[in-house]
Protein backbone atom coordinates (compact mmCIF):
# COMPACT_ATOMS: atom_id res chain seq x y z
CA UNK A 1 0.00 0.00 0.00
CA UNK A 2 1.28 3.46 -0.86
CA UNK A 3 0.75 6.49 1.33
CA UNK A 4 1.63 9.10 -1.29
CA UNK A 5 -0.23 12.33 -0.70
CA UNK A 6 -1.71 12.99 -4.12
CA UNK A 7 -1.64 16.74 -3.53
CA UNK A 8 2.13 16.86 -3.06
CA UNK A 9 4.59 17.53 -5.86
CA UNK A 10 7.98 16.30 -7.04
CA UNK A 11 9.90 15.06 -4.04
CA UNK A 12 8.13 13.07 -1.39
CA UNK A 13 8.98 9.82 0.37
CA UNK A 14 7.47 6.57 -0.83
CA UNK A 15 5.76 5.85 2.49
CA UNK A 16 4.49 2.32 2.05
CA UNK A 17 3.51 1.30 5.57
CA UNK A 18 1.78 2.80 8.58
CA UNK A 19 5.06 2.47 10.51
CA UNK A 20 6.85 4.61 7.91
CA UNK A 21 4.05 7.15 8.17
CA UNK A 22 4.41 7.23 11.96
CA UNK A 23 8.17 7.71 11.71
CA UNK A 24 7.81 10.63 9.30
CA UNK A 25 5.74 13.00 11.41
CA UNK A 26 8.35 15.62 12.32
CA UNK A 27 8.16 18.61 9.95
CA UNK A 28 10.95 18.78 7.37
CA UNK A 29 12.12 22.25 8.36
CA UNK A 30 12.61 21.05 11.95
CA UNK A 31 14.72 18.06 10.95
CA UNK A 32 18.51 17.98 10.96
CA UNK A 33 19.89 17.65 7.42
CA UNK A 34 23.31 16.22 6.61
CA UNK A 35 25.44 16.54 3.48
CA UNK A 36 27.25 13.21 3.21
CA UNK A 37 30.65 12.56 1.67
CA UNK A 38 29.15 10.07 -0.81
CA UNK A 39 26.90 12.66 -2.48
CA UNK A 40 23.63 12.71 -0.57
CA UNK A 41 21.51 15.18 1.32
CA UNK A 42 19.72 13.19 4.00
CA UNK A 43 17.29 14.02 6.79
CA UNK A 44 17.47 12.81 10.37
CA UNK A 45 15.55 9.65 9.46
CA UNK A 46 18.31 8.73 7.00
CA UNK A 47 15.98 9.49 4.09
CA UNK A 48 17.67 10.84 0.98
CA UNK A 49 16.23 14.22 0.13
CA UNK A 50 18.56 14.70 -2.84
CA UNK A 51 21.36 12.65 -4.37
CA UNK A 52 24.33 13.02 -6.70
CA UNK A 53 22.70 10.96 -9.49
CA UNK A 54 20.27 13.85 -10.09
CA UNK A 55 22.96 16.24 -11.30
CA UNK A 56 22.30 15.45 -14.97
CA UNK A 57 18.61 16.30 -14.52
CA UNK A 58 19.55 19.56 -12.85
CA UNK A 59 21.89 20.45 -15.71
CA UNK A 60 19.20 19.88 -18.33
CA UNK A 61 16.62 21.84 -16.37
CA UNK A 62 19.07 24.70 -15.81
CA UNK A 63 19.40 24.89 -19.59
CA UNK A 64 15.63 25.29 -19.78
CA UNK A 65 15.33 28.15 -17.29
CA UNK A 66 18.40 30.07 -18.51
CA UNK A 67 17.56 30.01 -22.21
CA UNK A 68 16.35 33.64 -22.06
CA UNK A 69 19.10 34.88 -19.75
CA UNK A 70 17.80 37.81 -17.73
CA UNK A 71 16.44 37.25 -14.23
CA UNK A 72 16.08 33.64 -13.03
CA UNK A 73 14.52 32.26 -9.84
CA UNK A 74 15.29 28.94 -8.18
CA UNK A 75 13.19 27.80 -5.23
CA UNK A 76 14.95 25.10 -3.19
CA UNK A 77 18.77 25.04 -3.11
CA UNK A 78 19.24 21.39 -2.09
CA UNK A 79 22.75 20.30 -3.06
CA UNK A 80 23.29 23.39 -5.20
CA UNK A 81 23.45 21.57 -8.53
CA UNK A 82 20.93 23.63 -10.45
CA UNK A 83 22.19 26.90 -9.02
CA UNK A 84 25.74 26.01 -10.04
CA UNK A 85 24.55 25.35 -13.60
CA UNK A 86 22.51 28.55 -13.66
CA UNK A 87 25.74 30.37 -12.84
CA UNK A 88 27.64 28.42 -15.49
CA UNK A 89 25.11 29.14 -18.23
CA UNK A 90 24.94 32.81 -17.27
CA UNK A 91 22.10 35.14 -16.28
CA UNK A 92 21.89 38.78 -15.25
CA UNK A 93 20.14 38.14 -11.93
CA UNK A 94 20.01 34.86 -10.02
CA UNK A 95 17.49 34.63 -7.18
CA UNK A 96 17.39 31.73 -4.69
CA UNK A 97 14.73 30.98 -2.09
CA UNK A 98 15.67 28.50 0.66
CA UNK A 99 14.17 28.13 4.17
CA UNK A 100 15.94 25.15 5.76
CA UNK A 101 18.51 26.29 8.38
CA UNK A 102 21.09 23.62 7.48
CA UNK A 103 20.84 24.36 3.76
CA UNK A 104 21.00 28.10 4.43
CA UNK A 105 24.20 27.50 6.39
CA UNK A 106 25.72 25.68 3.42
CA UNK A 107 24.71 28.50 1.07
CA UNK A 108 26.64 30.95 3.25
CA UNK A 109 29.64 28.64 3.73
CA UNK A 110 29.91 27.98 0.00
CA UNK A 111 30.10 31.69 -0.75
CA UNK A 112 26.85 32.21 -2.61
CA UNK A 113 26.22 35.56 -0.91
CA UNK A 114 29.47 36.86 -2.40
CA UNK A 115 28.45 36.23 -6.00
CA UNK A 116 27.62 39.61 -7.54
CA UNK A 117 24.45 38.58 -9.40
CA UNK A 118 22.97 36.34 -6.67
CA UNK A 119 20.20 37.33 -4.29
CA UNK A 120 19.18 34.80 -1.61
CA UNK A 121 15.94 34.92 0.36
CA UNK A 122 16.28 32.78 3.48
CA UNK A 123 12.59 32.07 3.94
CA UNK A 124 9.71 29.88 2.77
CA UNK A 125 8.42 30.70 -0.69
CA UNK A 126 4.93 31.04 0.78
CA UNK A 127 6.10 34.07 2.75
CA UNK A 128 7.33 36.04 -0.29
CA UNK A 129 5.26 34.73 -3.19
CA UNK A 130 3.07 37.82 -3.47
CA UNK A 131 6.08 40.16 -3.37
CA UNK A 132 8.36 38.68 -6.02
CA UNK A 133 9.16 40.44 -9.31
CA UNK A 134 8.75 38.82 -12.71
CA UNK A 135 11.34 36.40 -14.05
CA UNK A 136 12.63 35.17 -17.41
CA UNK A 137 13.07 31.69 -15.96
CA UNK A 138 11.67 29.92 -12.90
CA UNK A 139 12.59 26.60 -11.29
CA UNK A 140 11.12 25.04 -8.16
CA UNK A 141 12.16 21.85 -6.37
CA UNK A 142 11.16 21.49 -2.72
CA UNK A 143 10.53 18.60 -0.38
CA UNK A 144 7.25 16.97 0.66
CA UNK A 145 4.82 19.85 0.17
CA UNK A 146 2.09 20.95 -2.21
CA UNK A 147 3.32 23.27 -4.95
CA UNK A 148 -0.14 23.91 -6.40
CA UNK A 149 -0.40 27.43 -4.91
CA UNK A 150 2.98 28.27 -6.47
CA UNK A 151 2.00 26.79 -9.82
CA UNK A 152 -1.27 28.72 -9.88
CA UNK A 153 0.47 32.00 -9.00
CA UNK A 154 3.39 31.49 -11.40
CA UNK A 155 1.41 33.14 -14.21
CA UNK A 156 2.04 36.40 -12.36
CA UNK A 157 5.77 35.72 -12.02
CA UNK A 158 6.66 34.89 -15.62
CA UNK A 159 7.67 37.65 -17.98
CA UNK A 160 6.21 37.43 -21.50
CA UNK A 161 8.31 34.79 -23.23
CA UNK A 162 9.53 33.45 -19.90
CA UNK A 163 9.74 29.74 -19.11
CA UNK A 164 9.20 27.72 -15.97
CA UNK A 165 10.00 24.15 -15.05
CA UNK A 166 10.18 22.05 -11.87
CA UNK A 167 11.41 18.73 -10.51
CA UNK A 168 8.85 16.54 -12.25
CA UNK A 169 8.00 13.10 -10.92
CA UNK A 170 4.89 11.72 -12.65
CA UNK A 171 5.49 8.24 -11.19
CA UNK A 172 3.18 5.72 -12.90
CA UNK A 173 1.86 8.41 -15.32
CA UNK A 174 -1.34 6.45 -15.83
CA UNK A 175 -3.09 9.34 -17.62
CA UNK A 176 -0.21 10.05 -19.98
CA UNK A 177 0.04 13.67 -18.86
CA UNK A 178 3.75 13.27 -17.99
CA UNK A 179 3.06 15.12 -14.73
CA UNK A 180 0.65 14.59 -11.85
CA UNK A 181 -2.99 15.41 -12.58
CA UNK A 182 -3.20 18.09 -9.86
CA UNK A 183 -0.11 19.78 -11.31
CA UNK A 184 -1.54 19.72 -14.82
CA UNK A 185 -4.81 21.19 -13.54
CA UNK A 186 -2.89 24.04 -11.86
CA UNK A 187 -1.05 24.96 -15.08
CA UNK A 188 -3.58 24.26 -17.82
CA UNK A 189 -5.84 27.33 -17.34
CA UNK A 190 -2.99 29.76 -18.00
CA UNK A 191 -0.06 27.90 -19.54
CA UNK A 192 1.14 26.15 -22.65
CA UNK A 193 2.93 22.97 -21.57
CA UNK A 194 5.57 21.23 -23.67
CA UNK A 195 7.94 18.40 -22.78
CA UNK A 196 11.48 17.40 -23.57
CA UNK A 197 12.19 13.77 -22.71
CA UNK A 198 15.59 12.25 -22.04
CA UNK A 199 17.04 9.16 -20.42
CA UNK A 200 18.50 9.58 -16.94
CA UNK A 201 22.06 8.19 -17.10
CA UNK A 202 22.16 6.83 -13.55
CA UNK A 203 19.48 6.30 -10.89
CA UNK A 204 20.23 5.21 -7.34
CA UNK A 205 18.65 1.97 -6.18
CA UNK A 206 15.80 2.08 -3.68
CA UNK A 207 18.23 0.73 -1.06
CA UNK A 208 20.65 3.58 -1.75
CA UNK A 209 17.84 6.10 -1.51
CA UNK A 210 16.62 4.47 1.68
CA UNK A 211 16.82 0.87 2.84
CA UNK A 212 13.32 0.61 4.27
CA UNK A 213 11.54 1.42 1.02
CA UNK A 214 10.96 5.17 1.37
CA UNK A 215 12.57 6.04 -1.96
CA UNK A 216 11.45 9.16 -3.81
CA UNK A 217 12.29 7.98 -7.34
CA UNK A 218 11.65 4.53 -8.79
CA UNK A 219 14.82 3.09 -10.41
CA UNK A 220 12.84 1.74 -13.39
CA UNK A 221 11.53 5.26 -14.12
CA UNK A 222 14.38 5.95 -16.55
CA UNK A 223 12.80 8.59 -18.81
CA UNK A 224 12.63 12.12 -17.46
CA UNK A 225 9.87 14.39 -18.76
CA UNK A 226 11.19 17.94 -18.52
CA UNK A 227 8.30 20.42 -18.78
CA UNK A 228 8.57 23.86 -20.35
CA UNK A 229 5.72 25.99 -19.07
CA UNK A 230 4.95 29.33 -20.71
CA UNK A 231 2.11 31.83 -20.71
CA UNK A 232 -0.62 30.81 -23.14
CA UNK A 233 -0.29 32.31 -26.56
CA UNK A 234 -3.32 34.35 -27.63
Amino acid sequence: MSYFNVDLSGRQPNIDSEQHLTNYVKPYLQQKLIYTEDGKLIDENGLAVMMEWEEYIMMRQAQTVTQNGGRVLNVGFGMGYIDSYIQKFGVEEHWIIEPHPDVCKKIVEDGWLKKPNVRVLFTRWQEVLEHLPQFDGIYIDTWNESLVPFFEHAKNLLKPGGVMTFFNNPREDTEGLHMARHEWDAFEPWADIEFESFEIPTIASEEEQRGDGMSYWKPDQKIYWNPSIRLKRN
